[in-house]
């Protein structure tokens, strides 16, 4: 009924039961957003951690393998909101990368939209591998 992944998250090693449901293809399976190795970890998926409600109020943060992210409610003219999608390198945080560093995306302050950001970490993650690579080892 329930499938048995370890993975390694932030330096510890957790084991989780998984339903089968929740794997998608080859043994990928989406867990978390803090890029844990092997069988898990293989992308970005905040849903259970982050969500509209959260990021209406907070501004939330993660990285994965080398890539840093950022999500956040910005407001435009006459109080239209949007979601704002950061990607740059590590090692430093937000204020200390320098703004050519960063790419930036907005989105729709939507559930549709929050699901279209998180594509967009993926795919940024894909399209500029080398770039987090390198990052990853400074």
């Amino acid at each position: 009924m329930f499938d048995k992944a370890v993975i390694k998250s932030a330096g510890y090693f957790a084991s989780y039961m998984i339903p089968p449901e929740l794997t998608f293809g080859k043994g990928k399976r989406i867990l978390d957003g803090y890029g844990g190795e092997g069988e898990c970890g293989d992308m970005i998926d905040l849903h259970g951690q982050a969500g509209l409600p959260y990021v209406n109020r907070n501004v939330y943060t993660g990285s994965y393998q080398g890539m840093r992210y950022r999500l956040r409610k910005a407001v435009k003219e006459e109080d239209e909101k949007f979601l704002e999608a950061v990607v740059y390198p590590e090692p430093y945080g937000f204020e200390a990368t320098a703004e050519e560093e960063k790419t930036f995306r907005e989105f729709p302050f939507t559930p549709e939209g929050f699901d279209e950001a998180i594509a967009w970490l993926n795919e940024e993650h894909e399209r500029q591998k080398e770039r987090w690579e390198q990052a990853s080892r400074v």
